[in-house]
């Protein structure tokens, strides 16, 4: 014989959901429970509403801690405080090479690569490298770097160094003024 009653629907009005739990649908259920919770209102008794974590005011999932800490917990890492550990969005993240990364616009660059950029306001060339004098990866402040070029032609007539040098003065025309007024001052001693 088929079994002919139809079964519960949710309490809520204008809702034809099938009941889950206290005469309620799966969504309901959850918004009551989310409401309950922030009003301070245990789930169950012996249960807290809150993170134990002090400052934290998330929801518990289990351990009386939220999603978070209960995470670092089953992970072996130290619970930390309130505040994810993580970056903020823009700020980056350090890489296991030691390099610190950023992500501007979908794409992911070395900090130390963009920082000397924002310095020259302009786009490194691609035989431009920046080294980090104390050796420190992390260390971006423009004070700890310097711009290497790697593309210095090596065991070459004279005439074609001379015509590489002159390809690559129309990048740097602050350094070529410098040596000049060097080579001036140099012929006048």
């Amino acid at each position: 014989m088929a079994d002919t009653t139809t079964p519960p629907v949710c309490a809520e009005q204008s809702c034809d959901r099938p009941v889950l739990a206290k005469r309620l649908c799966v969504h309901h259920y959850g918004q009551e429970r989310r409401r309950r919770i922030k009003d301070g209102a245990p789930v169950r008794p012996g249960r807290v509403a809150e993170c134990l974590v002090e400052g934290c005011d998330r929801s518990p999932v289990g351990q009386s801690l939220c999603r978070m800490h209960y995470e670092r917990k089953r992970k072996g890492r130290p619970i930390g405080g309130a505040l994810p550990l993580r970056a903020v969005s823009g700020e980056g993240h350090l890489h296991p090479s030691g390099y610190r990364t950023h992500s501007r616009n979908r794409v992911t660059m070395l900090e130390h690569r963009w920082v000397m950029e924002q310095h020259l306001g302009r786009a490194l060339l691609p035989h431009e490298s920046v080294h980090h004098l104390n050796g420190q990866r992390s260390q971006n402040n423009i004070s700890n770097l310097e711009l290497w070029s790697t593309s210095q032609p090596a065991g070459q007539r004279v005439v074609d160094k001379v015509a590489w040098a002159l390809e690559v003065v129309d990048n740097y025309p602050e350094l070529v003024a410098a040596a000049m007024s060097n080579r001036s001052q140099l012929a006048l001693m």
